[in-house]
């Protein structure tokens, strides 16, 4: 039997601990589990932070990364290939994670990948929709046997902040194409883990500063994202707290889509660490 299982909630809110405890346990009951996040193979069925490359355009990112790398092209072909899946005649490049693994880090690089983006209304909503469906389709037809899928972010996260960030769609227009996606594995076992949250400003703020222990400033990529998309821009969301207001709009979509939705679904209430 193949089962598909979702987690998702807000950021922070525990959804990669979650997927990676679950699938050790389900790796005692089923021969093969996959667990899909954002650190190697692009995810099959979300576009979010991906390069999407011709032949020529791939055979060009190798040549702009051998500069700045000490491996010949073969060998940064091999290891980028890694982060990536050629999907018909088009490679779809997991580039960040890429990058940030064997630090790579330089402007003309990173601004050829984020020109190759779909995300952040890049695309262009027709087309976004097109891509997004058809790779959910092909995922559906190409789906392994007896295999238990583990996706994070990719049902219900990444689609609404493109479509509510970036593209503006209404409530039920959004809910109605998450169930368009789910009909699409209609035919496999598919289930919905969220953790919820009723203090998303402090949530917010916890993982800021868990995170910016880590050595980053992973929440001036939220504020930016929130405050610069046409939804933020269009309601003057501003600093942490258009962060938090936009969170907030997220999580009452996501509301409305788990009291529609028929698929078996958990929630779980978000516990700070004591």
């Amino acid at each position: 039997m193949n089962k598909i299982i979702f987690f998702e909630g807000l950021h922070g809110s525990g959804k990669s601990t979650l997927a990676k405890e679950k699938s050790a346990e389900l790796r005692r009951i089923y021969p093969k589990v996959q667990i899909v996040m954002r650190c190697e193979k692009p995810c099959p069925i979300d576009i979010s932070r991906l390069a999407v490359l011709s032949e020529k355009e791939f055979r060009m990112f190798i040549h702009m990364i051998r500069p700045i790398c000490s491996e010949d092209a073969h060998t940064i072909e091999y290891q980028l290939m890694r982060f990536s899946s050629l999907e018909g005649e088009h490679y779809y490049v997991n580039w960040f994670e890429f990058l940030s693994q064997y630090h790579l880090w330089d402007k003309k690089v990173i601004s050829y990948a984020l020109n190759h983006e779909l995300c952040d209304g890049k695309a262009g909503y027709e087309q976004y929709v097109e891509i997004t469906r058809n790779r959910w389709k092909a995922f559906a037809k190409a789906i392994s046997d007896n295999t238990v899928y583990l996706f994070e972010g990719a049902l219900l996260q990444h689609p609404i902040i493109e479509l509510l960030g970036y593209y503006e769609l209404d409530d039920s227009s959004i809910a109605q194409y998450i169930n368009i996606l789910l009909e699409t594995v209609c035919e496999i076992s598919t289930e919905l883990v969220y953790i919820s949250t009723d203090q998303p400003e402090q949530l917010l703020w916890h993982t800021a500063l868990k995170r910016n222990d880590q050595g980053y400033h992973w929440i001036d990529g939220l504020i930016k994202l929130a405050t610069t998309c046409n939804y933020g821009k269009k309601h003057g969301l501003l600093g942490f707290q258009g962060a938090v207001q936009f969170c907030t709009d997220r999580m009452r979509i996501e509301k409305q889509i788990l009291d529609q939705v028929t698929i078996k679904k958990e929630i779980i209430l978000h516990k700070f660490d004591s």
